[in-house]
């Protein structure tokens, strides 16, 4: 299983993933254990430097190109909903910025 998760820091699960700045890929074994996790520039992210307005394309195949089936982020818009909802792509918000805690509580 493929979990994608936002952030600004490469670790720590971050807010809105149109802003974040990385895009974290973690592949887990049949006991949900981490066994591989990518850190790679957050193809998503379609917000000006700290601003509110769109700008350039989000790149949605890279979710499907590495065939991930949940993306957790703290929050996010109807339209990125919409767009993990085509791809059957599951999405978990959470407040932790803990992504082992998330997939304790939320995976087990």
């Amino acid at each position: 299983m493929k979990i994608a998760y936002s952030s600004m820091d490469g670790e720590k699960i971050s807010g809105h993933p149109g802003r974040a700045k990385y895009l974290v890929i973690v592949e887990l074994d049949d006991n949900k254990n981490i066994k591989s996790k990518r850190v790679i520039e957050n193809p998503l992210n379609h917000h000006k430097e700290g601003g509110r307005e769109h700008s350039g394309v989000q790149r949605w195949e890279v979710l499907e190109e590495e065939n991930v089936t949940i993306f957790i982020t703290k929050r996010c818009g109807e339209g990125f909903k919409n767009n993990l909802a085509i791809r059957n792509i599951s999405l978990i918000l959470t407040k932790q910025n803990d992504i082992n805690k998330v997939i304790k509580e939320e995976l087990s």
